[in-house]
């Protein structure tokens, strides 16, 4: 009976804790001085408008933007099987627009894959993305479960993952410094060149070697202001992996 119990215990807070992880509201203050707020969520997009509702007050809010996309269970930085939704919005009163959550970027399976699109990669962990440079060697990775922290391959910890409302999502270093974009699986340099991709966006990759332990993460700087996103070419730069993500060091 106690071991039921514990069960039951150990189940609500699993589907608690998916419940948080599945829809997230995020908020950052607009140049004009505008609270603008961002939710995100998964398989069905009525917990995005509930979850604005709530962070509202159960008050009205207006909508400004909503789109819908594919990504993975835990997290939606590369396609995957799971339908994920966002909306951008602003507590307070409202012209009663209905978020129409649109479909953008890339279906899953790709059926119409880029020049750098392969087939033969090797299966990534559950939990973590490894990141590989120019010549398909890993040289980073991103753990899932760990705040979406990049670490490079031999366990220090260098960047971090934050949601651009543009799509997509801001590399940042924890020295605060802006270092690129993570879209479509692929780390984006300032100039739109790649400097690293995921394996479902290679046509080959190299034999990953082991991964060192990780290292202590530190403390996350202030983040400085992200440049415009500039035109995303389809081939990499001149600016390596390791390199990019090295800038971020504290």
């Amino acid at each position: 009976m106690t071991l039921g119990m514990r069960d039951a215990i150990s189940v609500f807070c699993l589907l608690c804790l998916t419940a948080c992880a599945a829809t997230n509201v995020k908020e950052h203050r607009t140049p004009s001085g505008i609270v603008m707020k961002t939710v995100k969520c998964r398989t069905d997009s009525s917990k995005c408008l509930t979850a604005a509702s709530v962070s509202c007050g159960d008050g009205g809010y207006q909508v400004y933007s909503s789109e819908s996309h594919a990504g993975g269970m835990l997290a939606d930085i590369i396609p995957g099987p799971v339908t994920w939704y966002s909306m951008s919005y602003v507590c307070g009163p409202t012209d009663g627009t209905i978020p129409e959550f649109r479909w953008t970027g890339p279906t899953f399976p790709q059926s119409n894959p880029s020049p750098m699109v392969g087939s033969n990669s090797p299966a990534q962990s559950d939990n973590e993305l490894s990141l590989f440079d120019r010549d398909g060697k890993a040289a980073a990775y991103v753990a899932l479960d760990d705040e979406l922290t990049i670490y490079l391959w031999g366990g220090e910890p260098v960047a971090y993952l934050d949601v651009d409302n543009a799509g997509g999502y801001h590399v940042y270093g924890f020295n605060g410094k802006h270092l690129g974009w993570f879209v479509n699986g692929v780390v984006w340099a300032h100039d739109g060149n790649a400097s690293c991709a995921t394996s479902s966006v290679l046509r080959t990759t190299q034999v990953e070697s082991f991964k060192a332990f990780k290292q202590f993460k530190p403390f996350k700087s202030f983040k400085e202001f992200a440049p415009f996103r500039p035109f995303l070419t389809s081939s990499f730069g001149d600016t390596q992996c390791m390199l990019l993500l090295s800038e971020g060091r504290d």
